[in-house]
Order: C-alpha cells, then sequence, then structure tokens
C-alpha cells in the first residue's frame, strides 16, 4: 500500500501554513513601520539641528551694536566678523515655507520659524533698535518648527551674541 496525502490533508496543511504566516507578519510589518517611522523622525531632526547650528554660529559672531540691520519675527539681518579680516552681511528670511540665506534656499519645508530678541536684562524686546542705532539686542532665540511627510519636529534655541555684551 502507497503512503501519500490526500487532497483533504493537504488543503487542511496549507490553510494552517497560511494562517500562521498571517499571525508571523503582522508583527514583522509593526516592526518595519516603527523602525522606518524612527528613522524618518531622526531625518528631519537632523536636518533642523544643522539648521540652528549654522544660525547659531553665525549669530553669536556679530560683528558689533550697530552691525544689525533688521530684526523681525521672520527676518533677521545682521553682519559677521570674517577671521581674515573684513565683514560678511548675513540675512536669514522666511517666505512661505523656505527659508532664505543671503536670498538663497537653506532649508524648506518650514512650518514656522520665529526670531524672538532679548536685552541684557534678559527681557523680550518687542521692536528691537537696529543699524544705525546701538542695538539693544544680546540674545536671540530661534523657535524651528519643520514637517516632512507626516513627521514634525519643533527646535528652539537661545543664542547669545558674543560682541553686543
Amino acid at each position: 500500500m502507497k503512503k501519500s496525502f490526500t487532497f483533504i490533508e493537504l488543503a487542511i496543511t496549507i490553510i494552517v501554513l497560511g494562517i500562521l504566516a498571517l499571525v508571523a507578519i503582522h508583527p514583522l510589518v509593526g516592526f518595519y513601520n516603527l523602525w522606518s517611522f524612527s528613522n524618518y523622525k531622526m531625518e528631519i531632526l537632523w536636518g533642523a539641528t544643522t539648521l540652528i547650528q549654522d544660525m547659531a554660529k553665525n549669530m553669536r559672531m556679530t560683528k558689533d551694536k550697530t552691525s544689525i540691520y533688521t530684526a523681525t519675527a521672520t527676518h533677521f539681518e545682521f553682519d559677521i566678523e570674517n577671521p581674515s579680516g573684513g565683514t560678511t552681511r548675513i540675512r536669514y528670511q522666511l517666505a512661505g515655507d523656505k527659508l532664505y540665506k543671503n536670498g538663497n534656499v537653506f532649508m524648506d519645508s518650514i512650518d514656522s520659524l520665529s526670531f524672538a530678541y532679548y536685552d541684557s536684562s534678559d527681557n523680550l524686546i518687542a521692536s528691537p533698535l537696529v543699524s544705525p542705532n546701538k542695538t539693544d539686542i544680546r540674545s536671540v532665540e530661534i523657535d524651528l518648527t519643520l514637517t516632512s511627510g507626516t513627521e514634525t519636529v519643533s527646535l528652539k534655541s537661545k543664542i547669545q551674541c558674543r560682541n553686543l555684551s
């Protein structure tokens, strides 16, 4: 007598294996989605952090108290001292969802960007003095929110301007 599987046994085996595969694949898809979400969030966080660091580096190098030309909630323009001597004008301006640095797109997909200005007593300044007057700004707070896809990252940083004390 030959030993073989009947059609019923084969069908039941395939159905059981299919159910086991469905049960096993669900957690794997969940793990993949979690990894993808974390990776995407880290990417946007890295971009936001790099942006804030660049802005902070330049703001710390503001030349002197008469080197700030525009100080509004979405536009900050100032001169910095070059290490080799001379000055460079730096202009950050938000237009739509793009941040411009010196007229070039520096980063896009920006939901919001605001600058807040503080005096030597750390009080918020509603209307800072700008050039040709000596500024009353001593520190600048950057509030940045970026969105990419479904991910949103918000960062806030307060920068002390070295040459304005």
